[in-house]
């Protein structure tokens, strides 16, 4: 199917709703996929290309149980200079799967008041500002294993979590390689929890007191503190002074640091 300069191309509702191998095209308007209220929803093997709008979103989901979102191809050109451009964005799901998506330009992923389920295998090019966004009321969600090039001079962070996320909640982001100028990004209020993780080894870049860095440096760097690292390994390169690389760790309640010695 190829549907050209439409509003919203594809809107479905209900249960056990397939929405698989269409091209969409230019659409002029807000989204090019829309699929909500119901129960097990699956969106894979979708191509749309060429977004004509400044307030779009390829896909967007509501009040689903149970959701696939897999294999589709995604190409988004930036229009604006807001984050309204969105590849997919999921509200009050439960139970969900993005996996194996191919987003390049300026689309991202975006979950908000959704429990239960994976972001997983992504390979997100070029996003503006944000490569996924948990924008908060998220449960129990693993994200894991995406690949998020950052390339805009706009940089966010390329996983961003942000919002009043409960102390009680669990959520795992690991395994993700992500390429940006400041690495990757937390925003994370109200989430002081260690059932929370981030386990990512990930690469930062800022002012660090030579040969002895500060928590409250540490903390400025990375956005988090030790109880909401706890688990985690960062990479930072002090960026200025001697430019050293620091491995530092968190216990939980401290950071650790180790640095490095430049091979001869």
């Amino acid at each position: 199917m190829c549907i050209r300069d439409s509003g919203i191309a594809i809107s479905l509702a209900g249960d056990y709703v397939t929405i698989e191998n269409n091209l969409i095209i230019n659409c002029g308007a807000n989204q090019a996929i829309e699929s909500s209220h119901g129960f097990f929803h699956r969106i894979s093997g979708n191509r749309i290309i060429g977004i004509g709008n400044d307030n779009f979103w390829a896909q967007s989901l509501y009040y689903v149980d149970n959701v696939i979102y897999s294999n589709n191809i995604i190409n988004i050109p930036q229009i604006g200079a807001g984050l309204s451009n969105m590849t997919v964005e999921i509200q009050h799901c439960k139970n969900i799967l993005i996996s194996n998506n191919e987003i390049s330009a300026s689309g991202s992923i975006k979950v908000t008041d959704t429990e239960y389920g994976r972001i997983s295998g992504n390979n997100i090019k070029s996003p503006y500002q944000v490569g996924i966004f948990l924008a908060g009321g998220v449960d129990s969600l693993h994200v894991e294993g995406n690949r998020i090039d950052m390339t805009s001079t706009d940089n966010i962070g390329g996983i961003i979590v942000n919002g009043n996320l409960a102390q009680n909640t669990y959520n795992v982001i690991e395994n993700n390689y992500i390429t940006a100028k400041d690495g990757i990004r937390y925003k994370w209020e109200y989430m002081t929890s260690t059932t929370n993780k981030v386990i990512d080894k990930v690469y930062y870049s800022g002012s660090l007191t030579d040969g002895a860095p500060t928590a409250t440096q540490i903390n400025t760097i990375t956005g988090l503190t030790p109880a909401v690292g706890a688990g985690s390994t960062f990479i930072i390169k002090d960026s200025d002074g001697t430019g050293l690389f620091y491995e530092v760790k968190s216990s939980g309640t401290s950071w650790y640091y180790q640095s490095s010695t430049a091979a001869l």
